[in-house]
């Protein structure tokens, strides 16, 4: 029976340049229930970033509102999790820019019920900020989420907070309703030059850490903040766009204010412009995004995984990693597949034998394939 084809993007979320921002998988899938939650994890696993997600058309609601509705489900490498901005951005990029719906607005249904996105041109705020205007590059994707409460965190947590960040000056600890716990640096600039100590950090209460602090006034930010959650096998989530879910209204009572351009201090770096809703309790997240991964690319990953485990008879499910093989049997294995799978298609005088000679020809062999190329040798990685 022929196997089907899995539909994958790959989007950097809330930056405007490709390899910034917040990385997050997409997998289109087309019937609900396709794939059982083993195969889901294990596929998370595999691609081991932050966040993967799944997407399933569904039904119209029968409501007056006919926006196209999508099951919306993410994964980090070992959990699924109920809530995550940057991945419901990545996945609002994907479909707008695959042609995908032809609506302005797109509702997906999640663990936290459904929640709505848009594609808005320009986002009116009190910043006189140049990110404001989308119609320079690109669009802004506006996501809709529901205010997550914080109460306040016990002296032994409150304690263990104190140990893991020795040296730090923290103005106060909370507790988050998603299990987090919210930790208050004086100062933004402490929250960019901390150096995590991931060991201690797993040892904390709760799923992860959220660390945060005002940002200087000539920043062009109103606050900053990092997420750390080693528990789940993301040491540090390069944007969280949830955690605004509590940190604006925390940042709306100290600076009086609904509106927030918001820095994610991580290596990666990404900036999320924030509105709080006080009146349906929600909060707006919007930013860019950035695809820097195509579908093609992907199956052309499976054919050449596919062709090791064929010809070598391992058992492996993938076979090893084509850019980070040991020499020699990189050199082997490149020379093998380049001699005997598809050396007729592109002009080469010699294998590949460097990772930007082996990328170059992963792309040249792209644009050879042809659709009838990709389903046989697919079915064989499945």
């Amino acid at each position: 029976m022929a196997k089907k084809l899995v539909q994958y993007v790959v989007v950097d979320a809330f930056t405007e340049t490709a390899f910034k921002g917040n990385p997050a998988a997409v997998c289109f899938l087309e019937e609900e229930g396709e794939k059982d939650v083993e195969w889901l994890q294990a596929v998370a696993g595999e691609f081991n970033i932050s966040i993967i997600c799944f997407l399933t058309q569904l039904a119209a609601s029968g409501t007056d509102d006919s926006s196209p509705r999508f099951r919306l489900r993410w994964f980090t490498p070992v959990a699924e999790v109920n809530l995550c901005g940057h991945a419901t951005l990545a996945a609002t990029h994907a479909l707008f820019t695959s042609g995908k719906v032809d609506s302005d607005t797109i509702q997906f249904v999640t663990l936290s019920g459904t929640l709505t996105a848009k594609r808005v041109s320009k986002i009116g705020t009190a910043s006189t900020s140049t990110l404001q205007n989308g119609d320079a590059l690109g669009f802004f994707i506006e996501l809709v989420f529901p205010v997550v409460p914080i109460s306040e965190c016990d002296s032994e947590n409150v304690s263990s907070i104190s140990r893991v960040f020795d040296g730090a000056s923290i103005v106060e600890v909370k507790k988050t309703a998603k299990d987090d716990l919210l930790v208050v640096f004086s100062s933004g600039k402490a929250v960019v030059d901390l150096q995590p100590q991931f060991d201690k950090i797993r040892s904390c209460a709760g799923r992860g850490i959220v660390v945060t602090g005002l940002a200087q006034p000539d920043s062009g930010f109103d606050y900053i903040n990092r997420f750390f959650c080693p528990k789940l096998r993301v040491n540090e989530d390069h944007v969280c766009g949830s955690a605004n879910c509590f940190l604006a209204p925390y940042w709306s009572k100290k600076l009086k204010k609904n509106d927030f351009i918001v820095h994610a201090a991580s290596p990666r770096g990404g900036v999320v412009n924030v509105h709080l809703d006080e009146q349906n309790q929600r909060v707006l997240l919007r930013g860019k995004a950035v695809t820097v991964m195509t579908v093609c690319l992907v199956y052309v990953l499976s054919l050449y995984r596919c062709s090791y485990r064929c010809r070598e008879g391992t058992s492996d499910l993938f076979g090893p990693s084509l850019l980070n093989l040991e020499k020699d049997n990189g050199t082997c294995w490149w020379s093998s597949f380049y001699e005997n799978v598809h050396k007729s298609r592109l002009e080469l005088r010699s294998p590949p034998s460097t990772n930007k000679e082996r990328v170059e020809f992963l792309i040249n062999l792209v644009c050879s394939l042809k659709g009838s190329d990709l389903v046989p040798i697919w079915e064989l990685s499945c």
